[in-house]
């Protein structure tokens, strides 16, 4: 900023960013802890079980089992709730649940005896074990080792499609993985992938002459006495004690049952049904570091390495072999969670207090898995606290990276963590301060001084979008990296002021841009500052300091920017704009809405009832391509069918009023809420429907291009609809680009980019012929489709789906 700015305010205010602590002199002491349980342990475990009650009723989660290890025994283990709601069956120890991916850290195990033995090596070249494993990433001169299948960093993504049909062998599914190319660089990126894990298992049974079932019965179950748990879907269909599986339906407030997922294919990434009274000794055997009743089953040097971090995973936590490793209260952590149709389960370890646990519920994804671990520890070794505990608040919506431009940061990134059991926020180049428990304002203070808070803000739709700094009295805001606002002012306004204006007093160049919808002003070596959205006499105000400077843009005769002039102290000193200004040639919402009906073609009314298109579906980072087909109506109904061969078929369909999806791979289902008005504006010319009844906020962001070509970036969000962002041609009017996010079931939400091209003309309205996807969980999808045909009638029957036989 110009050096006119009051220094004596700001330099209080940006303290926390260069010196933070020279202002705030350490003088804490922690007080010691003994590893040993608290005097008041037995009360504790009694307070665990209503704790556990509350938190089960809480997260509508029909049944769960969980036992505690304390000190090499089983010091609590207990069920609540129901394991079959329809004949109010009680959940008991030994009712058994699907653990899912807790399978891992079994599979890991294995193979660090089998490098006991001689019989493999961590760092051994798949190849040597499979002969004819080979995947598309390149590595150099590096070889991809089991210890690469075990961390998830091979670079490819989930590979989903090939498994979860049950179509394939295992070996036809590493053999399938071939034909995936890599989403990632070699070993730089932490990406989720069961077939590797499953790979890892089935080269553990190449180096023995056996197969991963067999080894993890005899290596594992049986030294461990783990006579109730097994690794096939044959078993757990055939077990009295296995628990049926639910998903909690939030529209219907109900509960759904699901068909248990066979994982036969995948098993040694996730198959493994077990009950509580099994799992301690798990836990037993992992505490004791690879000794069970006195009997060493894996070396201690192998037990560490499965311990020890071989990847960042991010916000703190980092993956070792089949481990998330974290902290809790400042003690290193060792947990792995799991999830499969109808089941969640979360297996922890606190190696420093010999404890650990295993929570088994018979719900899909519930918040509890990794909110357990704060729950169950703070329940049992946690200090009594005076303020307020974070038990009951969501720390992790609040955990992620907020971009700042303030100060010394331009478009810096603050990241905000879970460390030693407390929120932290990471100031770049200096350190992570450790938050205080918010006050009843929402304020978190630091740790270190009660003159520094931050809060969190939220939108409509209950989601964090930006983190506010107080200090000194300045408030600036830092926005989640991932949010996208509406802008401050309409792009017409904003562009016109973007540019370099020269301040002659100072002796420095002033760089105006927008960033995330705001003005943001920023001088070489004098900082950065995001301006509020102008006065009615227009002037732009500093937004953390809004008294202190205000900015006025002024016109030549023919509408363009000539100069900026700042008023500070009473004074205005003009700043001449020093690149070319450009006459603005932003739409209004109003004209950019009619751009894209009028690219968007118009239906010959009467004289067509529908489109079907035809094509080809490349999922590139799965290795999988098969048939596209579409088939719509001009008055909103379509239907999507993927034909992927033997290993996978997925329908989806809107029929005016309802939404149907139906696979191969998963259950039927009808689709509700949020994701069936998101159904709706899946058509594939939706532009030419009553989009404006669903998204009624629209607002152009900016400028970008797409291939070559200027588009406008349009931010669409309306009540009951994910947000979505356009990009839309300047000239024609078409899509280029999109961004989303797509409802999952109860997974969540997957971000979804979108890229549109080939436009044709079809029945009246503009197609595009190819369209291509991209998320992290599925990589990149090519839809190539070559033939479209007008039909003269269609039958409303075919967007109304039933349940098909599997």
């Amino acid at each position: 900023m110009p050096t006119q700015i009051n220094r004596s305010r700001l330099s209080r205010t940006a303290c926390v960013f260069t010196a933070f602590v020279v202002c705030s002199p350490i003088a804490a002491t922690a007080a010691a802890q003994t590893n040993g349980a608290p005097a008041d342990f037995q009360d504790r475990l009694k307070k665990l079980e209503t704790v556990m009650e509350e938190a089960r009723v809480e997260n509508h989660i029909p049944g769960l089992a969980i036992a505690v290890v304390k000190d090499d025994k089983i010091v609590f283990s207990k069920g609540f709730g129901s394991r079959d709601l329809e004949n109010k069956k009680p959940v008991e120890t030994s009712t058994r649940f699907a653990i899912g991916s807790s399978t891992k850290a079994f599979t890991a195990a294995l193979i660090g005896m089998l490098v006991d033995d001689g019989k493999m090596k961590w760092d051994d070249p798949v190849s040597r074990h499979i002969p004819d494993f080979k995947l598309d990433v390149e590595t150099g001169d590096e070889d991809i080792t089991v210890r690469d299948l075990l961390c998830h960093r091979t670079g490819l993504t989930r590979l989903s499609l090939l498994w979860a049909g049950g179509s394939q062998s295992r070996a036809e599914v590493i053999s399938s993985a071939r034909k995936a190319k890599a989403y990632a660089k070699f070993r730089e990126k932490f990406l989720y992938n069961n077939v590797m894990y499953m790979t890892a298992g089935f080269s553990a049974g190449k180096a023995t002459g056996s197969d991963w079932d067999s080894l993890i019965s005899e290596r594992i179950f049986k030294p461990l006495g783990m006579t109730s748990s097994n690794t096939t879907m044959a078993a757990a269909q055939s077990d009295k004690e296995m628990s049926l599986g639910y998903m909690w339906d939030k529209d219907a407030k109900d509960y759904t049952q699901l068909p248990m997922r066979s994982l036969d294919t995948i098993a040694p990434a996730g198959a493994i049904n077990s009950n509580v009274t099994d799992m301690a000794q798990w836990l037993r055997f992992q505490l004791s570091k690879g000794k069970f009743d006195d009997k060493q089953l894996l070396s201690e040097e192998q037990h560490a390495e499965t311990w020890k971090k071989q990847i960042a995973v991010g916000g703190g936590v980092n993956y070792g072999l089949g481990w998330m490793l974290r902290e809790w209260n400042g003690k290193k952590v060792v947990e792995h969670g799991g999830n499969i149709d109808g089941f969640g389960a979360q297996v922890t370890l606190l190696p420093e207090m010999n404890a650990g646990y295993v929570l088994l519920t018979n719900v899909t994804v519930t918040p509890l898995q990794g909110g357990s671990v704060g729950l169950v520890f703070d329940t049992l070794f946690g200090e009594e606290k005076a303020e307020r505990d974070l038990a009951d608040i969501n720390t992790e919506e609040l955990t992620g990276k907020y971009i700042a431009n303030f100060g010394p940061f331009s478009d810096t990134v603050f990241e905000v963590m879970m460390k030693d059991g407390k929120l932290a926020v990471d100031v770049p180049g200096q350190t992570t301060y450790e938050l205080k428990s918010p006050n009843e304002e929402g304020k978190w203070y630091f740790a270190l001084t009660d003159t520094i808070a931050v809060s969190f803000n939220k939108n409509d739709k209950d989601k964090v979008i930006s983190m506010q700094f107080y200090q000194g009295g300045m408030e600036p805001e830092f926005l989640r990296e991932d949010y996208e606002p509406k802008p401050d002012s309409p792009l017409n306004v904003t562009a016109p002021i973007v540019g370099k204006y020269h301040d002659e007093q100072a002796d420095l160049d002033i760089n105006v841009s927008v960033k995330k919808g705001r003005i943001v002003v920023k001088a070489d070596k004098q900082g950065t500052f995001s301006l509020l959205p102008p006065t009615d006499g227009g002037l732009w105000k500093l937004r953390a300091l809004p008294d202190a400077i205000q900015f006025r843009f002024n016109k030549n005769d023919d509408g363009t920017i000539k100069s900026m002039t700042r008023i500070q102290g009473g004074k205005e000193v003009e700043m001449a704009r020093v690149d070319k200004a450009a006459t603005s040639t932003i739409p209004s919402t109003e004209e950019l809405v009619a751009l894209m009906k009028k690219g968007a073609g118009s239906w010959k009314d009467g004289k067509i009832a529908g489109v079907k298109m035809i094509g080809t579906a490349n999922f590139v980072h799965q290795g999988v391509a098969g048939k596209i087909e579409k088939t719509f109506t001009p008055d909103g109904k379509h239907l999507t069918h993927h034909d992927l061969g033997k290993l996978v078929t997925m329908t989806e369909a809107y029929n005016g009023k309802q939404g149907f999806s139906d696979t191969s791979i998963s259950r039927f289902e009808e689709t509700k809420g949020d994701a069936l008005t998101a159904l709706k504006m899946r058509h594939p010319a939706w532009v030419l429907l009553d989009w404006q009844k669903f998204y009624t906020d629209i607002a152009i962001t900016g400028e970008s291009k797409v291939d070559g070509k200027k588009t406008f970036v349009v931010a669409l969000s309306g009540e009951g609809i994910p947000e979505r962002t356009l990009h839309v041609d300047a000239s024609s009017g078409l899509i280029l680009k999109e961004k989303f996010l797509q409802p999952v079931g109860d997974m969540g939400q997957l971000p979804i980019d979108m890229s549109y091209s080939d436009y044709r003309n079809v029945g009246g309205a503009m197609l595009a012929f190819r369209i291509t996807s991209d998320s992290p969980a599925m990589g990149s999808a090519e839809v190539t489709l070559k033939e479209a045909e007008e039909l003269s009638t269609v039958s409303d029957s075919i967007f109304t789906l039933e349940p098909s036989a599997k």
